[in-house]
Order: structure tokens, then sequence, then C-alpha cells
């Protein structure tokens, strides 16, 4: 699939804007918005999840524990928030 779109940078070269979508940062440089879509992340800076969507777990030394939900084929998005 070939997708064109305009893409807007800021000066700590964050993405801005992806074609209609607004991207939002918080102050230690996590995604927290994309358009309608929120992410939460912990104080640690791990990504907590997508709001109202999908809770992320840890193990004590950081990796995610595998999620039978989070499955992926060849054909389908790697992650499924």
């Amino acid at each position: 699939m070939n997708i064109d779109r305009p893409y807007s940078v800021n000066g700590l070269n964050q993405l801005t804007q992806s074609g209609p979508v607004p991207l939002g940062y918080d102050a230690r440089g996590n995604l927290t918005s994309a358009g309608s879509d929120g992410f939460t992340y912990s104080s640690e800076n791990s990504l907590n999840g997508k709001a109202g969507a999908a809770t992320m777990s840890y193990n004590p030394v950081g990796r995610l524990y595998p999620d039978e939900r989070a499955f992926c084929r060849r054909s389908d998005h790697p992650l499924r928030l």
C-alpha cells in the first residue's frame, strides 16, 4: 500500500501532523495523542496503553508480558491496541 500524505515536524524533530491527524507529546517526548487516540505512560516511561482499548503489562525486568489478544500473522498489524 502506498500512502502519500504531508507531515509536519516541530523543533524537537517530532512529527506534529500526519496528514489530517494531529500528534501530541508530553514533556518526556512520549506520544500522548494521535487524533482522537490517547496513550498513557508509567513513571518509568513505559507505555501503559491506549485509552479505552488496551493495557500493557511488563515483567520485573521491563519486558512486555505476552498477550494472547496481540497475536499477529504476516498480514496483520504487529500490535493490536
